[in-house]
């Protein structure tokens, strides 16, 4: 009897454990958290109306409710039918005829059940599933930064060798709505994951419903048979195993192919391999249902040379060949350097600025919220990819210039009134842009620095390309460039070792607001 008894409490205090983490699951699923992969307050509902931000009020209350209802979802393998019902909402891609449906993106908005299921699908799936080294995108440590630095870091150590890169940029046609979804259920278990959570990713797809949200109103309800739910938590990652899964037996490994989501970079060092390559992405990714848009699958040749190259679809269509690209928001050029991305980035600044023109140029709104426009706003636009960059004189200089173009306006003076920029930056607390840049690059080569040596971006740095150096002025290199800006601050690379002593050192903090900022 007292075995039993024994026996009885400990698998009380099991269960008791296992609710605990389950409801712990459901509470970090519903929290706070930045992106879309979490649920924050005042998102926007679904169908119902019934929003997040109303569970989170309950309380403990709403935490037990959800879980009693996420735990018989587990149990039965079916999702309410209120969380099947969806609603889209096409947003214009600001490029492009606003007639053509083709030129608009479309979210679905989900119930906030189903996105808390999806978030708990999710978290369990990567667990069990790891992804590729080649896939920077939704996988935690990785980033566009970290896709940017491999192509960037290619360019330059083989124009430094005069040697040619070839490169296809390949867009697969509306990537997340095409995918057979008979494919991600055998993708996952092709990665072994347990036919329960199979079932489960299938239920969130099975018998769902959406409708258009329209400036006439809404249309009836219909049914969609292919592609992932746009708007999705879980979506992403489901794309990542699928596109993980029917590459495994045709990819040769970083570098040679760089993805980020569905934006897919191979490179070759011939013509030749590119075009192998090239046909077999192209022929296993329709085989499995993918569609690959070859009006838009571009390539390129970096080097010294202008080269020209032919590589044709497996229908025998050549495809594009351009002199730039813009890779993951980096623009790259066939001759390598950092001028076209400086360039794109000043373009894109500008276009930000235009949209907060009138905030700019209403005299009763204080100088101090201006400058904070600018500085959370405007700068972070011309400053992304920023730690790939590799400046020279003319690009600093593009960018001092474009900085102290919009300072002046939130000052209020033109170059006639003969204010030094010395001045303008001191009244209005901000620090030169040339040194945020550098602040950048140095915090980007410090996360290098600490990798293992086994790391992509590790051995990226430390690549060595085989032949010479031409003859001549070599050309600027990224790793110069750190060595300059260290020599600047008095530091060594040895000091990226000690996170919190490098991010200090390197720090370029804007300075106080003056008094003149605040009028």
């Amino acid at each position: 009897m007292k075995e039993e008894g024994e026996k009885e409490e400990k698998e009380e205090e099991v269960k008791a454990k296992e609710k605990r983490e389950k409801e712990e699951e459901v509470c970090d699923a519903s929290s706070d958290g930045g992106g879309d992969a979490k649920s924050e307050a005042r998102k926007a509902a679904g169908c119902s109306g019934l929003g997040i931000d109303l569970i989170k009020a309950l309380g403990e209350k709403g935490i037990e409710m959800m879980h009693s209802v996420m735990s018989k979802v587990w149990e039965e393998g079916k999702m309410p039918r209120d969380w099947k019902e969806s609603e889209v909402i096409p947003i214009y891609k600001r490029k492009g005829d606003p007639l053509d449906c083709g030129n608009y993106r479309g979210i679905k908005m989900l119930e906030h059940g189903m996105k808390v299921m999806e978030k708990i699908l999710e978290q369990r799936l990567r667990k069990i599933v790891a992804i590729n080294e080649m896939q920077f995108g939704f996988i935690p440590g990785r980033s566009t930064t970290n896709a940017i630095f491999m192509i960037q870091q290619l360019q330059e150590k083989y124009t430094e060798k005069n040697k040619n890169l070839y490169m296809a940029f390949v867009d697969l046609e509306k990537a997340y709505d095409r995918v057979p979804r008979d494919l991600v259920y055998w993708c996952l278990r092709k990665r072994m994951v347990p036919e329960r959570l199979v079932k489960l990713v299938m239920a969130t797809y099975q018998e769902s419903t959406t409708k258009v949200r329209t400036v006439h109103g809404r249309t009836e309800s219909f049914q969609i048979e292919v592609g992932l739910h746009q708007g999705s938590g879980l979506s992403p990652f489901l794309f990542a195993i699928v596109l993980d899964t029917i590459s495994a037996e045709m990819r040769e490994g970083l570098p040679k192919e760089l993805l980020f989501a569905d934006d897919l970079a191979v490179i070759a060092e011939t013509e030749q391999d590119l075009q192998r390559r090239w046909i077999i992405w192209q022929k296993t990714m329709e085989a499995k249902g993918l569609k690959v848009n070859t009006g838009k699958t571009e390539v390129m040749v970096s080097g010294k040379g202008d080269e020209r190259i032919v590589i044709r679809d497996k229908e025998g269509e050549t495809l594009n060949q351009v002199q730039k690209f813009k890779y993951l928001g980096l623009m790259l050029g066939e001759k390598g350097g950092s001028m076209l991305a400086v360039r794109a980035r000043v373009k894109a600044a500008w276009e930000k600025w235009r949209e907060i023109g009138p905030v700019i140029g209403d005299k009763k709104i204080p100088r101090k919220l201006k400058t904070k426009l600018y500085t959370t706003m405007v700068r972070p636009v011309i400053l992304y990819g920023a730690e790939c960059w590799v400046v020279g004189q003319k690009e600093e200089q593009l960018l001092e210039t474009t900085e102290m173009r919009m300072l002046r306006r939130i000052r209020g003076v033109t170059l006639e009134d003969k204010m030094r920029s010395e001045d303008i930056r001191k009244e209005l607390g901000v620090c030169p842009i040339g040194e945020k840049a550098r602040e950048s690059r140095l915090r980007w080569f410090g996360h290098v620095m600490r990798r293992e040596p086994e790391n992509h971006l590790k051995q990226m740095l430390n690549l060595e390309v085989p032949g010479r150096r031409p003859r001549g002025r070599p050309k600027g290199r990224w790793r110069d460039g750190i060595t300059r800006d260290m020599k600047q601050l008095h530091i060594e690379a040895e000091d990226a070792e000690d996170r919190s002593f490098w991010r200090k050192r390197t720090q370029a903090a804007d300075l106080n607001l003056g008094t003149g900022a605040s009028r």
